[in-house]
């Protein structure tokens, strides 16, 4: 997501030490805000499993940005929850344990969960011999953290499957690294009640566009929690979730309003890179959203041509852009992006959390946007954030509206008279 290159090589070891100090302030600034950690595998699983039989799990304690995370200073704990059809049940059908001494990896030995100060850990499940009842249906397993983990920093859990009960099983020691990417998923509160689960797969090795960012997460729910005050907040509205990476935010808005057969729904459109549009379009399908009110778009920053594509087909009343701001040399592209896509009336919420930019640049990015947009960062957002993230993801939230006429037209005026 973030690159630094030193573009001058010079032999001094002076400059050689400043260029070495850099890089690792630069990388000590992406562990900031990293206050919502992600557990991911650290290794494939198998996806076909006989009854009875003890299975691993190897998994990473990671940020956000896929860095591991090895300051805490407490053992995390993790505990195994069955996902069935978007829903956990059956649980009693589950059993777990922890990792049995292994003399290649002593680090997670008996470990369930990780270790203090260890960013590699994992646990072992078996399915018990009376799950005849999912033997036809494929399940997942969400790993979350206990109750009594004490830590400053949140942990999202971890979904992974599909997996299937076989009669047989063949012996194999090892799994292909290539499987583990199709086999990451969370399991996020769903819009359709308490106990059905948004089912939103990763692919970490897409890089930006790949995972689920934690200004999304915080969207969502703000949306989430303005729909059960008022259903109708978004009817009729044409809706562009830009760069849309996994599509969560989009796809909940979809579902919100597929579920509840409203008669106005909006129409929602998800944009990302052509590489993209896969990711989205499979998280379509997992969670059961149609497309009537549904459109995934191909559309790169800069490209005039694919803005106006898509407002030909009717002027946009919103414009969601989440954790786009993590590149200088994009800063143009993309407020050229959001001047083509938008009119007079549209809204444009841009959610950011502070990584790698550093304050001259944030300030960069927000005084070329000035040019064009006013500019207003939402102070009260906390009020609509759910307890679980309050003071956790530092997400800040601005709201643009293009100016009435450039600034230079205003200046004009004034000179004028």
């Amino acid at each position: 997501m973030f690159e630094r290159a030193n573009n001058i090589f010079v032999k001094t070891s002076k400059v050689q030490a400043l260029s070495l100090l850099s890089d690792e302030s630069f990388s000590k600034s992406l562990y900031k805000n990293c206050n919502l950690l992600r557990i991911v595998l650290h290794r494939s699983i198998e996806n076909n499993i006989v009854l009875n039989k003890w299975y691993r799990i190897d998994l990473k304690l990671v940020t956000e940005m896929g860095l591991l995370m090895d300051q805490h200073p407490h053992f995390i704990h993790l505990t195994c929850k069955l996902l069935i059809k978007n829903k956990f049940n059956l649980q009693h059908l589950i059993d777990t344990r922890p990792i049995a001494e292994d003399a290649w990896d002593p680090e997670v030995a008996q470990s369930e969960g990780f270790h203090c100060y260890k960013p590699i850990g994992g646990i072992e499940y078996r399915i018990n011999a009376s799950a005849a009842a999912i033997q036809s249906t494929p399940f997942y397993i969400t790993l979350i953290t206990s109750s009594s983990v004490t830590t400053a920093a949140q942990i999202l859990p971890l979904t992974v499957g599909p997996i299937f009960i076989a009669e047989t099983q063949p012996e194999r020691d090892w799994y292909p690294d290539n499987l583990l990417e199709g086999q990451q998923y969370r399991a996020l509160q769903s819009c359709l009640s308490e106990s059905t689960y948004f089912l939103l797969k990763e692919q970490w090795n897409d890089g930006t566009p790949g995972k689920i960012w934690d200004s999304a997460i915080v969207m969502t729910k703000i949306f989430l929690k303005l729909f059960a005050n008022d259903s109708n907040h978004l009817s009729n509205k044409r809706i562009l979730d830009l760069s849309a990476g996994t599509g969560y935010i989009g796809l909940s808005i979809a579902q919100f309003y597929q579920s509840n057969q409203h008669i106005s729904p909006p129409q929602i459109i998800l944009t990302d890179l052509p590489e993209a549009l896969n990711l989205m379009e499979q998280n379509q399908l997992l969670n059961h959203i149609q497309s009537s009110h549904l459109d995934i778009v191909s559309l790169c920053w800069g490209n005039k041509m694919q803005a106006q594509d898509i407002t030909n087909q009717g002027p946009l009343d919103i414009i969601i852009a989440s954790d786009v701001l993590y590149n200088v040399v994009h800063f143009s592209s993309l407020i050229s992006t959001l001047r083509h896509l938008c009119h007079q009336n549209t809204i444009v919420y841009l959610c950011y959390k502070q990584r790698g930019l550093t304050a001259k640049e944030e300030n960069s990015f927000f005084s070329s946007c000035k040019k064009y947009f006013s500019v207003r960062q939402l102070k009260n957002i906390e009020q609509l954030q759910l307890k679980q993230f309050e003071n956790t993801m530092t997400v800040r939230i601005y709201k643009l509206q293009l100016h009435s006429q450039p600034l230079w037209g205003q200046l004009l005026l004034k000179l004028t008279g």
